[in-house]
């Protein structure tokens, strides 16, 4: 997906300390070179919107959840492959088939770009416990 894509699903909201940040999940899976899910999960302030941008043709799709607590399941023969969002994201696969390449890749996009200057050098030392943070964001 490109920037210009992405910037139209990014979400945002604002923390305690008036920060505001926008962040996106793109997770993406791919089996011997070809994508077969690729699902994203946006924070907004009116709470976060899980949505499946692609699917390869001919493979059956599972949802299950709410937008606090989602996962999309694809079935391929012999392997399984599940995307989580919510309290908890990453992805599970199963896999009973020989000789397979699989590769997942989560990108999470965090947006700092309406803080200005001096802002941005007072959080550096916290970037990572605010990455963490809001990961963990419940709503």
């Amino acid at each position: 997906m490109d920037n210009t894509a992405l910037a139209q699903e990014r979400g945002g909201f604002t923390l305690p300390r008036g920060i505001e940040l926008d962040m996106a999940i793109l997770q993406e899976t791919s089996i011997d070179g070809e994508l077969v899910l690729r699902s994203s999960y946006v924070l907004s302030e009116t709470g976060p919107v899980v949505s499946i941008e692609q699917v390869s043709q001919g493979v059956s799709v599972q949802t299950a959840g709410d937008d606090t607590n989602s996962r999309v399941t694809i079935e391929v023969p012999g392997t399984q492959v599940s995307h989580l969002a919510g309290r908890a994201t990453g992805s599970v696969i199963t896999n009973t088939a020989d000789n397979r390449t699989i590769s997942t890749v989560t990108t999470i996009d965090l947006d700092l770009s309406n803080m200005d200057v001096g802002s941005i050098g007072s959080l550096v030392p916290t970037l990572g416990t605010l990455a963490r943070d809001t990961a963990s964001l419940k709503f």
